[in-house]
């Protein structure tokens, strides 16, 4: 992630008086390039680079090469930011190094279509080779319809290389006069500083603390404003809003701030609060990190995610009374003051027409990448639950839902990340998918309200104690960060929820609602981001939690801004401060980790820990020492705790942009194993890249709209990971899919054309623990759209039916049942939707033909433009006689003492129970249709040998299989108390903890289908008694 602004539902409202001003609003977000190219594209040909060449004391600067004509440039969008008649001020630096002794550059604003007579040079200079040339100039805007800036030389149709040079430009910025009204008081002091205060009767809280004008060094003009002899982390300069703040509005913040005692540097934030200053009234607009005697400016784009705001503050990250340090409580003075409206809340969106975007084929039949081509999500996370790999991601997809979009369905701007909600989506197979939708984690209508957003996603599931019974019970703990200001926590029933606030339940008030903030448990360094958790849980059952993030410290070489700490057996403190713990400055251990920016995640494999981490983009690579700018390195450890210079191994994965040009950006990742195989999933930016070069759009493929992506990787023999590859390909599908039973209509290997909706206040019939009771349907359904599934098992017999619950939206529309081709493969089934308008029924039809294995195609058809109808889901009926008899399966013959083995099958009655030579070692509910799955754990310190595993329901009805005992020195395990043929799984993966039955019942689909647990004709009785499932390895040709 990188971090953002963030907010929290609020409330209660009181306004003063109101102060006309000038403002000057910053069009230009990533002038710098201090953290990237974000926001910039190479529209008439070359390529754009970050070098370490930054003007002045900065670090970086954006460079274009291999420029193709004298337009070669970095070009930036300000589509719809400047109006006709505003007042400009341009400013930037240039450097070119090859070529001529001098060169003539222009700053240029054009339309979309460039046309010339629109286009305008607005000023120019003369560069000298090697030296930094000043581009300034103040203009009046002639046009409305200037999209786009850049910087080019003279045109020339046929430029030689001494015409068209690389260059570099650095400190960018194009500002607009804006004569309109501040939201906070007047912001320059020139006058006083009515309508800012530190009075407790007129703030209504006590601030401490005295305002007054400082003449010695204002920023500008002749005086600042001073706050001196403050008492807490929160006395700072109180400002009243003039008017209210408009829920998804858009402002700009802007403002200095200097403190000259103290600390080299210092963390300020501006925040936005209710009348009452409660937690889940403020929002944090900005945080800055502050160098001693010097001005630093806070310039913030800022969406505002709720209402009634009342007061504007500067303060300093919250501490509780009485634990500010005088540190914290340093004098400062702050300047130029104001905060501006510069668009207002889009009208709630109506259901549009329909959209190129849509017609765009992002994934291809074949590819198994992007995971979801529908859908944005970043930051994945992975949870094996109950043989199921559950991926979880930060939902980009409500930043792109946010956006302005153009006439084919392409954002305008990038993603802000302005993001409340996780996506979930699910596979068995790693190629088919199921969506499950979104998390509402934060803010208004989120479970936990008092958050401002929800990024970064880690999960694990295990057995914690209930205490109010003292059983055990197994719970999915759902980690995120809210923006950069703190890891918190959820804890589910299923990975689907529903999910609590445990740290609220617990009593915990305030910041110490998240697990890790400020001050809790420790006083961070100043400017450590304190997101991006990883969790992990040892073979013992002791549970870390990895976070952090940023080049501070020594960067970029040793920023040291990530850290792990130990967590209680209930997941959800940290293990400091207690009888027989360490205190918690020493329990919080700091990760060397070389060239470091942020995106923690942590494997466990052949008994060692692999720690691997995002690079910042500062860093010169060395091999050995230092990884390339942008990647994934990787450390190797003996100690879960230690990791240090000496561990660094290499890189394990290039930046995206190495794999899809142009699809870069940041990078985070995540490494699981499951089913026997390693998997990396990561994201990039191929969904936005499909879509510009799908459509006629002229915006870049923005940095902050990603999608999620998997590989399976690969250790070498010396334990060192193959480096990987990323690529469309994906891994291979594992298994087939099963078909008999209900079938979530979302659910995908393939699609073109259809979206998903979140249907609140509805269960899932297939998922009934769905997303505390939404359920996702599949809609936005036109002629020839339609989804696809890969390597689906029919069986000898085949399908005899298919069903699908549908809301008729038109009339005239029907279903095709595919085979291995959406337009030339043969049908076997059509069903007519031909039931009443508005009203969900399920349809049936006969299929014919479908035996054996093949890739299947929903077609959707209908003579309507408009929206044919909507899914809930799908099903099959097997030809022949469903098995009744109780059967099942064991999904390994060997296992190490202390690690699981999975348990499924069909025929059962009620609850099913396993025993290890007569020892009950957990048991699992069957569903309506007989099907069961769960996992269950062989007690540690069992004693390496043959037993007999006996599976039996309330029927009196059983099955017996063989299961061999390994010990820990024995081939077959890793250590890691994993079965030997990768049917059991591990809590390092994030799973039930060692020596603790899993004991839940199941009620989820091994391939997305309530029956996927039986694929009728493909379960043969091995000579070894254990019943195993036939499944494939396939790749489409």
């Amino acid at each position: 992630m990188a971090t953002a602004v963030t907010g929290v539902l609020v409330c209660g409202t009181l306004f003063g008086a109101g102060a006309a001003m000038a403002a000057e609003v910053e069009l230009v977000a990533n002038g710098d390039f201090e953290a990237g190219s974000e926001g910039w594209s190479a529209e008439k040909g070359g390529t754009l680079q970050v070098i370490d060449d930054g003007y002045g004391g900065s670090q970086k600067s954006l460079a274009i090469v291999g420029r193709t004509a004298t337009q070669s440039s970095p070009f930036y969008n300000v589509k719809g930011k400047i109006a006709e008649g505003d007042q400009l001020h341009i400013s930037a630096k240039l450097k070119y190094e090859e070529g001529d002794a001098t060169k003539g550059f222009n700053f240029t604003l054009c339309p979309n279509n460039f046309d010339g007579k629109i286009c305008k040079v607005i000023t120019s200079v003369t560069a000298t080779k090697g030296q930094w040339a000043s581009i300034e100039a103040d203009f009046t805007a002639t046009t409305d319809e200037w999209e786009w800036l850049f910087f080019e030389n003279n045109w020339t149709p046929s430029p030689t290389a001494a015409d068209i040079p690389d260059f570099v430009i650095d400190d960018v910025s194009l500002t607009v006069q804006r004569n309109t009204a501040s939201l906070l008081p007047e912001g320059s002091f020139e006058d006083g500083f009515e309508g800012w205060s530190t009075d407790a009767e007129v703030v209504g809280r006590e601030v401490g603390g005295t305002l007054s004008l400082d003449t010695t060094n204002p920023y500008e003009g002749d005086s600042s404003l001073k706050i001196s002899g403050r008492e807490n982390t929160w006395s700072g300069p109180h400002g009243k809003l003039t008017e209210e703040i408009q829920k998804g509005a858009t402002y700009q913040f802007n403002a200095a701030l200097r403190y000259d005692e103290g600390p080299e540097t210092k963390t300020f934030v501006f925040t936005l609060c209710d009348e009452g200053f409660t937690g889940d009234g403020c929002s944090r607009v900005q945080e800055v990190t502050a160098t001693k005697g010097q001005w630093t400016t806070f310039d913030a784009e800022w969406v505002a995610p709720q209402e009634n705001y009342v007061w504007g503050v500067f303060e300093v990250p919250w501490k509780a009374a009485g634990e500010a340090t005088a540190d914290d409580l340093v004098d400062f003075q702050v300047d130029a003051v104001s905060l501006v409206k510069t668009k207002d809340a889009p009208e709630e969106p109506s259901v549009p027409g329909r959209l190129a975007v849509e017609d765009v084929l992002v994934k291809p039949v074949g590819n198994h990448n992007p995971i979801n081509p529908w859908k944005f999500g970043a930051d994945p996370h992975g949870l094996v639950w109950n043989g199921r790999l559950y991926v979880y991601a930060t939902n980009d997809n409500q930043d792109y839902v946010g956006r302005d979009k153009d006439k084919y369905g392409y954002p305008t701007s990038d993603g802000q990340y302005n993001v409340t909600t996780l996506n979930i989506q699910s596979t068995t197979d790693m190629v088919n998918w199921v969506d499950h939708g979104e998390v509402p984690v934060a803010g208004s209508g989120g479970i936990l309200p008092w958050a401002g957003r929800s990024w970064a996603p880690a999960a694990v599931a295990r057995e914690v104690e209930n205490p109010e019974t003292g059983e055990m019970e197994s719970k999915v703990f759902l980690y995120f960060c809210n923006g950069a200001s703190g890891t918190a926590v959820l804890v589910g029933d299923s990975p689907l929820g529903p999910w609590r606030d445990v740290r609220s339940e617990a009593g915990y008030e305030g910041s110490k609602r998240m697990l890790i903030s400020q001050g809790n448990p420790i006083q961070f360094p100043d400017g450590m981001w304190l997101f991006d958790p990883e969790i992990f849980v040892d073979d013992d059952g002791q549970a870390y939690l990895y976070f952090g993030g940023n080049t501070i410290g020594d960067a970029p070489k040793h920023p040291r801004s990530t850290a792990v700490v130990k967590l209680r057996d209930n997941m959800y403190e940290v293990a400091c401060g207690r009888a027989g713990e360490e205190s918690c400055e020493d329990a919080v251990k700091f990760i060397d980790a070389p060239g470091m920016f942020e995106a923690s995640s942590l494997i466990k494999h052949d008994g060692k820990y692999y720690y691997s981490y995002s690079a910042n983009f500062s860093i010169s690579y060395e091999e050995g020492k230092y990884p390339t700018p942008g990647s994934i390195p990787y450390m190797v450890s003996e100690d879960p705790l230690d990791f240090q210079p000496e561990h660094y191994k290499g890189v394990a994965f290039e930046n995206p942009n190495r794999f899809f040009k142009d699809a870069g950006g940041n990078n985070h990742s995540d490494m699981i194993e499951y089913k026997g195989n390693a998997y990396f999933l990561y994201h990039s930016r191929t969904l936005g890249k499909a879509w510009k070069e799908g459509t006629d759009t002229t915006y870049p493929v923005w940095g902050n709209l990603r999608n999620t992506h998997v590989e399976e990787m690969f250790f070498n023999d010396d334990g060192t990971i193959k480096p990987i590859e990323g690529t469309l390909d994906g891994p291979e599908q594992i298994e087939n899919f099963n078909p008999y039973g209900k079938i979530e209509a979302q659910t995908y290997a393939w699609q073109k054309g259809t979206y998903f909706d979140i249907q609140k206040g509805e269960s899932s019939t297939v998922f009934p623990e769905h997303n505390n009771g939404g359920n996702v349907l599949l809609s936005r359904i036109h002629n020839n759209d339609w989804t696809g599934l890969s390597a689906v098992d029919f069986g000898d017999d085949g399908a005899a039916s298919f069903t699908a619950r549908v809301k008729a939206l038109v009339e005239g529309a029907q279903i095709e049942v595919r085979l291995d081709d959406p337009e030339e493969g043969p049908v076997v089934a059509t069903l007519p939707v031909d039931s009443e308008i508005g009203q969900w029924t399920d349809l049936t039809s006969e299929v014919s033909g479908a035996t054996g294995v093949h890739d299947v195609f929903f077609v959707f058809v209908g003579d309507s433009e408009d929206a044919l109808f909507e899914a809930d889901y799908w099903e099959f009926s097997p030809a022949g006689d469903t098995p009744s008899s109780f059967e099942g399966t064991l999904g390994a013959s060997s296992v190490l003492a202390g690690g699981t083995v999975s348990v499924s099958g069909s025929g059962a009655q009620g609850v099913v129970t396993v025993t290890l030579d007569g020892t009950v070692i957990g048991s699992g509910k069957s569903n309506d249709q007989g099907l069961y799955s769960f996992d269950v754990t062989v007690p540690e310190g069992t004693a390496a040998g043959e037993y007999t595993v006996t599976v039996s329901d309330e029927s009196g009805s059983s099955w017996t299989a063989s299961l061999q005992v390994l010990a820990d020195e024995e081939p077959g395990g890793d250590g890691g108390g994993q079965s030997s043929d990768g049917g059991g799984q591990q809590s390092s993966d994030g799973n039930t903890a060692p020596g603790k039955s899993t004991g839940g019942s199941n009620d989820l689909a091994q391939t997305g289908a309530t029956a996927g647990l039986w694929a009728l004709g493909a379960v043969v009785l091995l000579g070894s008694g254990i019943a195993l499932a036939v499944i494939g390895k396939r790749r489409r040709p």
